[in-house]
């Protein structure tokens, strides 16, 4: 039996964890799920209602599997740099963060 490295090896090992919806209540808002239109891991009835039902953002990312960031890299790049921004933005609204909003691309 040979031993596999690298990429492959390491996109063939997965742990399986189900979370609990009270879990879940934490992510609102706080993350951003992509994934793949083709991911037989993630992109499933039960999957996606869960988190409908927990109310996360998620976003399926056209022509991907399970490698999102290696099949639609600039895709996900910009929903990333996306939801940093708009999560920036809702800490600086309310002046929860004071010290590190940004205004037209200038810290204050």
């Amino acid at each position: 039996m040979s031993k596999l490295t690298g990429p492959i090896y390491s996109m063939m090992q997965h742990k399986i964890v189900i979370f609990e919806n009270s879990q879940l209540a934490a992510l609102q808002n706080k993350a951003l799920f992509l994934i793949g239109e083709y991911d037989r891991f993630s992109n499933y009835a039960k999957a996606i209602a869960k988190l409908d039902v927990n109310k996360l953002l998620y976003k399926i990312i056209r022509d991907a599997g399970h490698a999102i960031n290696h099949e639609q890299a600039e895709m996900i790049n910009k929903e990333i740099v996306n939801f940093l921004e708009w999560e920036l933005r809702s800490l600086c609204e309310p002046r929860k963060l004071q010290s590190f909003c940004i205004i037209e691309h200038e810290f204050v």
